[in-house]
């Protein structure tokens, strides 16, 4: 079974433990697709301001490179499971199910 998951990708993140839970089960491949989180202390103060302030600015920016991402990476899965997805629009739906 291939696996996709959409969320963080921090060392200590959900995500990380359902990745390796997977992998434990003996899936055949678990990937994970991080939302866009800089690490540039400037760019991220940035975006803190602007997800509270601008948060159709900030959905444009995480569905912006999530599409880029997704388009990137052209295989298929079996199961897609996505944490936060709560800023997502169609058209990143819709790529997610391709």
């Amino acid at each position: 079974m291939k696996i996709l998951i959409i969320g963080e990708n921090n060392s200590n993140s959900l995500e990380r433990i359902y990745k390796n839970n997977f992998l434990k089960l003996k899936c055949k491949k678990v990937n994970i697709i991080s939302l866009f989180k800089p690490k540039n202390y400037f760019l991220k103060k940035f975006l803190n301001f602007q997800e509270k302030f601008f948060y159709i600015f900030y959905c444009l920016i995480q569905n912006f490179f999530l599409n880029k991402k997704l388009i990137k990476d052209e295989q298929y899965y079996d199961l897609v499971i996505v944490f936060n997805g709560y800023d997502f629009n169609t058209e990143t739906i819709k790529n997610i199910k391709k």
